[in-house]
């Protein structure tokens, strides 16, 4: 009675965090490429190291490398993640005790006194004054933030890796594969993920793997479904 093999790597995940400079047809680059190693019971799984504390780290050091390169305004568009979102450690937080949201209404001009009705009249005063007046960190990192294409890129990563896949593959070939994908991406691919609409972006690849390569969103999507079920041994992370 034959039986399918079963996956060698279930519960192990190659995740990447990576950034894209949107310049030219033939100056757009990957940059501040980060991949790492995760799985269920390690402690840098995805869900444990894509944080805000991470992510500031990370978005630090990509600031970096512009400055490195000599990009100076460069307007740098995210989607909303949450991690993405986080305020400064000291905003006030709807778990502080009255006392505590009073000295905060006090810092920020709220007129609110003890005498407030309650608890949560004094909390809905400073929620209100965070969500008009409180800045992301990374807001006060980037000049712009907002959804974009980007997620096109890292179909067309994930794509790459996922179509050399077998029973036979090891978590080491995906990691070499992984990092084949990025060095090989060309420029133009890069450019296109920004200045193209979804409905006209056509993916451009070698011909000998990628012919059939994702264009629309709604292939893109069904190409992930299956490669999920094929790729247990390995999770790619888009931001």
């Amino acid at each position: 009675m034959a039986f399918d093999p079963k996956p060698k790597h279930k519960g192990q995940r190659l995740c990447f965090i990576a950034g894209i400079l949107s310049d030219s047809p033939s100056e757009s680059h990957v940059l501040g490429l980060h991949v790492f190693t995760g799985g269920k019971k390690q402690v840098k799984d995805y869900h444990g190291m894509f944080h805000h504390r991470y992510y500031v780290d990370w978005f630090s050091g990509l600031l970096d490398q512009l400055d490195a390169i000599g990009k100076t305004g460069v307007v740098i568009v995210l989607d909303n993640a949450s991690y993405h979102k986080g305020l400064p450690d000291n905003t006030p937080k709807g778990s502080w005790a009255k006392d505590r949201l009073l000295q905060a209404c006090n810092s920020y001009g709220i007129m609110a006194t003890g005498d407030d009705r309650c608890y949560i009249d004094v909390g809905h005063k400073v929620k209100a004054h965070i969500k008009a007046h409180a800045r992301p960190v990374i807001m006060a990192m980037a000049e712009a933030r907002g959804h974009t294409l980007i997620e096109l890129l890292w179909a067309y990563v994930k794509g790459r890796v996922g179509r050399q896949y077998t029973t036979s593959t090891t978590f080491a070939d995906v990691r070499a594969r992984l990092d084949s994908a990025f060095d090989s991406i060309p420029s133009e691919i890069i450019f296109k993920c920004i200045i193209d609409d979804i409905s006209s972006y056509n993916v451009e690849c070698d011909a000998s793997c990628y012919t059939n390569a994702l264009a629309l969103l709604d292939q893109r999507m069904r190409e992930e479904n299956r490669m999920e079920k094929q790729m247990n041994c390995s999770e790619q992370v888009v931001v």
